[in-house]
């Protein structure tokens, strides 16, 4: 996606000026809550939370497009969830790397049913795991559960830990909270700033 284009998409009825802009996107990188940065900078609160859901996709939408491994789910994989305001999103860990099972992926669809059909209930009322270690069968093109375990779940004890400070979270933006945590326990608040420079330069 072209300067432009990303220009075009995501700041299409803009009201601000870039200097505005690059203030928003330094507070977004370093997790300023939207009330703290509204004060800051002397913009509405609904203002700054219109920018923070617009950088929040963005960034989403960048690191989904720079996930190169496509196979990652035809092999053996560690399925963990989080626990969000009692609703629960499973996601993979494989190479120490988070993937969120929701619908729009295609690719983890099958993952997803499967978890749902065969392990959804076992693994959330398991009193000694926290996590299972799921196995593709490629001759049969299906998923099997080779055993459950305990394992440490630092991302839900970020994520939980982080959105705690967050006011009036709607449930039905769970994933996108969840997945914007991903890219900040993945990566420091200089990286998040230097990948929103396109946008305000």
């Amino acid at each position: 996606m072209s300067k432009l284009e990303i220009i075009n998409k995501y700041l299409k009825n803009a009201k601000i000026n870039n200097t505005q802009l690059e203030q928003i996107c330094h507070c977004f990188a370093f997790d300023l809550t939207a009330s703290d940065t509204a004060k800051e900078l002397g913009l509405s609160r609904q203002t700054i939370n219109t920018y923070y859901k617009m950088l929040r996709e963005f960034l989403i939408e960048e690191q989904d497009n720079k996930q190169v491994n496509n196979n990652f789910y035809k092999d053996c994989f560690s399925l963990k969830y989080i626990n969000l305001n009692g609703q629960v999103t499973y996601y993979i860990q494989y190479n120490d790397i988070p993937y969120i099972l929701d619908e729009t992926n295609k690719d983890l669809r099958k993952i997803l049913d499967f978890v749902n059909l065969d392990i959804k209930d076992t693994l959330i009322t398991h009193r000694k795991a926290n996590t299972a270690r799921i196995l593709y069968h490629s001759s049969e093109d299906k998923y099997f559960l080779v055993t459950y375990l305990h394992s440490t779940n630092k991302l839900e004890k970020f994520v939980t830990t982080r959105l705690k400070k967050f006011r009036g979270l709607n449930k039905k933006n769970n994933i996108l909270h969840i997945k914007e945590s991903i890219i900040r326990y993945k990566h420091n608040e200089e990286f998040l700033f230097n990948s929103l420079s396109m946008i305000y330069t």
